[in-house]
């Protein structure tokens, strides 16, 4: 199979100084397959744990 890493301006060259094992984007296959990332701060490249949003369900 052959598989084509796709360069995401910015996002790709943040994901590979943080050394995070993953692609923002791959073309294989005939498909495109996106990663998901941490919620890292791109300006100081740490975990940014606040951003994260918890959902909680309404009550009933």
């Amino acid at each position: 199979m052959k598989k084509e890493v796709i360069e995401v301006p910015v996002m790709s060259a943040k994901v590979r100084a943080l050394g995070l094992p993953c692609s923002t984007a791959v073309n294989a296959n005939g498909f495109v397959f996106i990663s998901a990332t941490p919620p890292v701060d791109m300006m100081t490249t740490k975990l940014d744990l606040n951003s994260v949003k918890q959902n909680t369900p309404a009550a009933a």
